[in-house]
Parts: C-alpha cells; structure tokens; sequence
C-alpha cells in the first residue's frame, strides 16, 4: 500500500493507469495547505514508491485557479508517452461569473523517460 500525502492534509486520488513499467500514474487532487486544493499528478514505481523522475518527489499539484481544484480523468497516448487529465477549476459560488466559473480544465503531459 502506498500513501500519498502532500502537505498533511486531506489529498485525493481520482483514478489511475498502470503505466508499461508496472509503475502507476495517478491523478486527483492534493491540498498543499489548509485552504488551497490544486490538482494533483502522482507517480508511483513498480514497488509504489514515488517516482523521482516526476518533479524530483514523485508529485505534482497544479493549480487551475481555483480554490478547490481537482483532476479527475486520465488517459494515456497509444505509445505511453504523453498523458491528458481532466478536472475542474473549483470557484466559490459567490465569486463566479462568466469568465471565473468552474469549466472543465484538460492538462496535457509527457511522461519521464524510460515509462
């Protein structure tokens, strides 16, 4: 088993692909403080360590602007090089308006070498 724990807080895996190495790519969502949740990427080695090929620890959280970001989707290219994850840019209600709204962000990656 493999925890993935990003700040002390209450982080979230969404889904995953087990990638050609047997190591497994996760997506979600990590919260790096108590009020602040971004997305989150996650690479795991065969034995579910983190892999240090992704950002030097393994994770990755990227913020869409929002509050309450999260990914959710995932899928991988034909060759397993590239990925794309969906999710969605968390808005406070009352601060939303037409151009800060909660719309569906898509995050496109390449995975580390030797995937």
């Amino acid at each position: 088993m493999a925890v993935i724990d990003v700040a002390g807080q209450d982080d979230r895996s969404r889904t995953l692909q087990t990638l050609p190495d047997q190591g497994v790519l996760i997506v979600g969502q990590g919260k790096p403080t108590a009020t602040t949740q971004d997305g989150a990427l996650v690479l795991l080695t065969p034995n579910g360590q983190r892999d240090t090929r992704l950002n030097g620890n393994g994770v990755v959280l990227i913020d869409l602007g929002g509050p309450t970001d999260a990914l959710f989707g995932l899928a991988l290219s034909p060759d397993k090089t590239k990925a794309v994850a969906v999710g969605w840019k968390g808005v406070d209600t009352a601060a939303m308006t037409p151009t800060n709204n909660d719309d569906a962000r898509v995050v496109h990656f390449s995975l580390p070498m030797g995937q």
